[in-house]
Formats: C-alpha cells, structure tokens, sequence
C-alpha cells in the first residue's frame, strides 16, 4: 500500500533512497520498500499505528475505511454530502468514505441497504482500482454508468437451503441469510440467473451461464465442472446441474448420495438429501441410489415438473403430471385429513417443493398447499396469497409473492439470524459457542440468539440477573446474583439430554467456564467440575485439588492457575491415561490460561507468564508452533488456533480454523476481552462496543416475512 502510494504520488521516483533510516521501531530500514513508508510518514499521510514505540504494523492488513483515508487525504478529494451508507455512521473515516462517494470513486459493498463495510479487509483489487481512478489513470464511472441501486425488497427467485436461505434480486445480484458457519450465506460478487440453497454450501449460475459455488464442508463442492448450464440444485454437501445440452453433471462429496447421475438428456434436475431425480426430455423421471442399501423406486408415467427432498433416513421425491395433479413417492404421503383423496395433494399445480417431512405446491391459481410436519412434529401452515415460486427444505419453506416479496413458513429459528452486535441491547459481556451466543446486558439479564444442538432449536436462557456466563458447544452456564450456577441447553458426550435447564452443585461461585462440561470457581477458590445434565449412568467428574485463581474448561480437559501462579491440568472424563496436554505442561508462574481442541489429535493450552509471554502445549499443530512473541495480558483458546490481547489492545491471532472461517484475521482496534467460538469471534473494544468476526449469521433482508 506504501509503494503503491508513494509511486502514484511522485510519479514513480527512478530511485527513491530515503534518509537511510525509519522512525518506525518495526520497520527495518534495509528493506526495499522501507523507503516508501519513510515517505509516506514525510507526506504526513500516515503517522502511526501506535506508539510506545513507534510502530507502523507493515504486516497488519488494511480495512476499506483505512484505505478511504489513505487516498482522501492526499489526493485532497473534496468533503461532500453523506453518501447514505447505512454503516458509516460514527466512523473514524466517515468523511473520507463520503468524499470517495462525491467523487464516483466507490458505489459501497453492497445495497439494500447501502453499504460500504468500512470494517472490512481491503483487496488489492480495490486499491488497484480506487488508486487508479483517484489518480486518473483510469476513467471514473459517470453518474448514468453506475448501477442503480434495486428496489429494496424486490426479488425473482428463491431458495431455501437447511439453515440457510437465497435470494435473487431484480438486479440479479444474490442475498442470503441465516446460518453462516460454513461461508454458505457470503455471496461473491457477481449477477446471477439462477441461486441453489443446500445443506451448508450455496450454488448459483452466473449470467454468463458458469456455477459458482461457496461454502461447505468439502472443498469438492466448490469444484465445478467446466461447462454451461442452465439449472442447478443442491443437495447435502452435492450439487447437480443441467448443462445446455441436456446432459446432467454432478459434483462433491457426499457419503449417502452416489453423485454420479445417468447418462441421456434431461429438462430438469433436483437434488435431495440423500437422492437426485431427473426429468428426461421424453418426460419420464429418473432417480439415482439412495446409497442407503434399499431399493430404490420411482413413479411410472410422465411428468412435467419434478423436485427431490427427503431427510438423512430416506427420500421424499414428487412429480407433477401432465394433469397438473401431483403424486409423492419416499417419504411423506399427503396427510388424509387435508387432502380431499388419500395420497394426492388436492388441486391442480404448476410447481412442487419436496421439503424434508412435509411438501408445497404451487397451485394453478397461484395459491401455496402444504402438507406433512416440521422436525419439531408441528404442521406446516399453507400461507395466504398468492405466489409465483415456492422453494422447501428439511425445517421450513418460501415463497415468491405476487408483489416480488419473500414469505417463508414452518420452524422460524431459521427466518433470519441477528449478528450479535445487532440484539438492540448494551452488553456488558458477550460469550460465543458453537453457532449461538450469549450475553450480559447492562442490567444484568442474559440474551442468547442463534441455534444449537442436533435439533438446531433456538436456545433460551432463564431469567433473573447474573454475574457471568460461559458458552459451550450446545449449552450455556451462568452464575446467578447470588452465586449459584444453572445450565441450560443440550449436553452431549457420552449422554444426551434436550433443551434442559439444570442447577449445578450447591455452593456460591465466582466464575463458570465450559465446553463440553461446566467447571466453576467457588469463591472458597476451589474448583468443581460436573456433568450439566446428570445421568443415573454417568461417572463422576474429576476435580482437582488446591486453591485457584483462574482456569478454562475444554473439550475433555481443563487447567487452572493456583494461587501460587503454578499451572494444573487436569482430564474432565474418567479417562486418566496420560495425555499431551498434561505431559508437556510447562513449568513457571502464570497469569491466565486458556484450552482448546485440535482436531482429531485432542486437547491443547496456551498461558500467559507473569513476564507477559504466551507459550503453548500439546499434539503438534501450527497453534503450538506459531506461537507469537510480545507481551499479552489476555489469552482465549478454540478449535485449532488461540487469540491473545497484546498489552498495546491489539489481538493477535495465531494457528488455523476450519472451513477457512477467517477467525485468525481479527480487526484492528483496541480491545479489552475476546472470545472465540465456531464459526466466529467476539471482541469488546475500549470503548464498550463489541465487533464479530469470522463466518456470522446474516439477518433476512428486507420485505422477507414469516408466516406462523
């Protein structure tokens, strides 16, 4: 960024030398490109990214309201009026932002609403382009060339993916919403004719008649062959699509499903949980194996229309015939009581959706028919209105209105997803576990949003006023007023219990930690460890000995720091065989500890020592070898990879995370706690506000209703 601004500023100098020194403490001034931050310090277009000492973070990434400032400022781009991002507000670089807007430099990231995503990583490319056109190298798009932003609300096609929901504008651009663990809901850039929801990935056919396909949890999902098409659909962790010759392609990797579809020509394709079915150009339906050991079947006669669903224990497919009546084979029958014939939906249809345990179609009069039940056994309501798509999946369906705006019905804990710095509420504490989060308000109450356990069911969590909270991986702890614990949620390990609101043992704590099993910090500074939700067959949980200050409670360990600074580890199930994480525990005093989970290898920990440096222990991965130097006063422990805050408030981020969640890349700022979970981070900044990164849930946009 240096270079690029520097050369563009003075012309790309033949030589630039400098003064031969930097009055950066982190840049070596025998670095080529050392001169180039010297300049742009004289400049004065940068002064610093701290002191005590001067430091420039060469290293560090750019956000997009940096990079604003960056060229507002010495292209001296006049102030205008606000540009109308809605996410600009406050900003340090508000008005550089505005003035990048006045000048047609940049239309923002995204619309409906108008967006600019200050916070967000600069690309290359997008400093390529604002430098270029800041500059004048390039030709600035006039008013009439830039796109006009679409009528909020106004779509032309939907669907709806497991815990995840597309859309396409009428700009033919794609927004999605809800679960976002796996990057299914991140929409790149691009127009699109056509958008297929799956189980945790997202497949769309540009206008350019190409798929592109994000998320899930293979990267052969991702791997498209080559070729046009014309239609796609997903399926779990698969994809088929009709390429403009008819013949049908498939792709991915799913265990139950043999992705490879027959050979002919085909006029449509539908994936399912665990099959696929094709409608051939002579109007018969094919379906390909189940992988499941039975056999499988498919309705004889001639189609016009054909869509596959179904759960992981079976298949639910249905065909529309040349009658526009519909009939169902797999899974779920038309329930009796609503239909007026035993197995046939009643009605004339132009379009079916084959959910998980229930199925719609779209009838001739544009009406929606639903039949069948969600996972939680309640009927799925029929929405008035009328409607010009309907799309279903396992929880819930959608539905295209008339008036080109979404309505989706059945289990509402997938209608949107609010970020957690979107809940309306000032938080004192906010804690992340796997896909929901909890927090304290400034009045003591606890919130959680997003979904957990097996079920995916929303999880609530008592009232009354706490002191402190954890999150697990299905389940959340706290600590009441008056020092008592309770649990709520899902716990599974060896046992399994749903949505269960437990106390935990008697006595008066001063901190809860847990993964998989809560442990608290009784204010007699001892620590005791349990099973949330007690079984008649579950064994005890070992606790450990001594008096402590502070501990982390992991997957299956935990360690404490003692009152005399000395580290204990200790195994939380009634294995006792030696384990890495407590062999390779490293002598010293310590201030803090925290204990994560590598994959598929066990535990690890990382502590901070009472000189401020952070060392870490267990199976071998990058999270035990790229531990960073320099002092921290905080440190937080996941799956794979560790964050700590510097004693400058910066975090650093160190190790990998799955699915390429892009948790180890935290923002800039100051910061004075963080907490990791799946599939993202929190941190509170200095000023009280809190900030999320990785793979977030992403809320409904607008005109998305739900119907109970």
């Amino acid at each position: 960024m240096a270079v690029w601004l520097v050369r563009v500023l003075d012309e790309v100098p033949a030589a630039l030398t400098g003064s031969g020194g930097s009055r950066f403490s982190d840049v070596d001034a025998g670095q080529w490109w050392a001169p180039y931050v010297e300049r742009l310090a004289e400049l004065e277009i940068t002064s610093a990214c701290s002191t005590g000492p001067l430091r420039f973070c060469p290293d560090e990434v750019v956000t997009r309201g940096q990079m604003a400032a960056y060229i507002a400022s010495p292209f001296a781009l006049e102030q205008g009026a606000p540009a109308g991002f809605v996410d600009t507000a406050e900003n340090a670089h508000e008005a550089s932002i505005d003035a990048l807007a006045t000048a047609r430099i940049t239309v923002g990231c995204a619309t409906d609403p108008l967006r600019f995503c200050p916070d967000e990583v600069a690309t290359r490319a997008e400093m390529a382009t604002y430098l270029a056109r800041a500059a004048g190298l390039v030709q600035v798009p006039t008013p009439t060339g830039l796109p006009a932003p679409p009528r909020p609300g106004a779509y032309v096609a939907v669907s709806a993916g497991v815990n995840h929901t597309c859309v396409i504008r009428t700009d033919r651009t794609v927004a999605c919403w809800g679960r976002n663990d796996y990057g299914q809901a991140d929409v790149p850039f691009g127009t699109f004719s056509a958008v297929a929801a799956g189980f945790n990935h997202t497949c769309g056919i540009r206008t350019d008649r190409s798929i592109s396909c994000w998320g899930g949890s293979f990267d052969e999902v991702r791997q498209v062959p080559d070729g046009a098409y014309t239609a796609v659909s997903s399926g779990d962790n698969y994809a088929c699509a009709l390429r403009t010759d008819g013949t049908v392609a498939c792709w991915g990797s799913n265990p139950i499903v043999w992705v490879n579809p027959p050979e002919g020509t085909f006029t449509a394709v539908a994936a399912g949980m665990t099959s696929a079915c094709g409608l051939r150009t002579d109007r018969t339906v094919t379906c390909w194996n189940t992988g499941l050991g039975e056999k499988f079947h498919t309705s004889a006669g001639t189609f016009t229309a054909v869509d596959s669903g179904g759960t992981q224990h079976g298949t639910n497919s249905c065909g529309i015939r040349p009658d526009q009546t519909i009939i169902c084979w797999g899974l779920i029958p038309p329930d009796e009581t609503r239909s007026a014939e035993p197995g046939d939906p009643p009605g004339t249809f132009t379009a079916v959706a084959a959910g998980g345990s229930h199925t719609c179609g779209l009838r001739t009069d544009q009406t929606v028919f639903c039949w069948g039940d969600d996972p939680l056994d309640r009927e799925v309501p029929s929405p008035p209105g009328r409607f010009t798509a309907v799309s279903s999946n396992y929880y819930y369906s959608c539905g295209l209105r008339t008036d080109q705006t979404i309505t989706c019905w059945g289990d509402d804990n997938h209608a949107g997803a609010p970020r957690p710095t979107e809940m309306g509420d000032r938080f004192t504490d906010i804690v992340t576990g796997a896909r929901f989060s909890c927090g304290l308000r400034t009045d003591q109450t606890p919130a959680c949003w997003g979904t957990y356990g097996f079920a995916h069911r929303d999880i609530q969590p008592p009232e009354g006023t706490f002191t402190d909270i954890a999150a697990g991986r299905r389940h959340a702890c706290a600590i009441r007023s008056d020092g008592s614990v309770v649990c709520w949620g899902e716990l599974c390990d060896r046992y399994c219990i749903l949505d269960g609101l437990a106390d935990g043992p008697e006595g008066s704590f001063s901190a809860v930690s847990t993964t998989t099993y809560p442990c608290g910090l009784r204010t007699d500074q001892t620590i005791t460890c349990w099973v949330a939700y007690p079984h008649p067959l579950a064994l005890p949980i070992y606790e450990p000995d001594g008096e402590f200050t502070t501990f982390s409670s992991g997957h299956r360990h935990a360690c404490g720091i003692r009152t005399d600074r000395t580290l204990a580890c200790w195994r939380l199930t009634t294995n006792r065989d030696p384990s890495a994480l407590m062999d390779q525990k490293p002598d010293g005093n310590f201030t803090a500890v925290a204990v994560g989970t590598i994959a598929f290898k066990g535990s690890f920990a990382c502590a901070i020592r009472t000189n401020r440096t952070v060392t870490c222990w267990g199976p071998d991965s990058k999270v035990i070898t790229d531990v960073p130097e320099g002092q921290f006063t905080t440190i937080a422990a996941h799956w794979n990879h560790a964050c700590g805050i510097r004693t400058d408030h910066t975090i650093r981020c160190w190790g990998i995370t799955l699915r390429d969640t892009g948790q180890t890349n935290p923002p800039p700022g100051e910061f004075t706690s963080i907490t990791l979970g799946d599939p993202y981070s929190c941190g509170k900044r200095t000023d009280g506000t809190f900030i999320c990164w990785g793979h977030l849930p992403i809320p409904a946009p607008d005109k998305v209703n739900w119907y109970f």
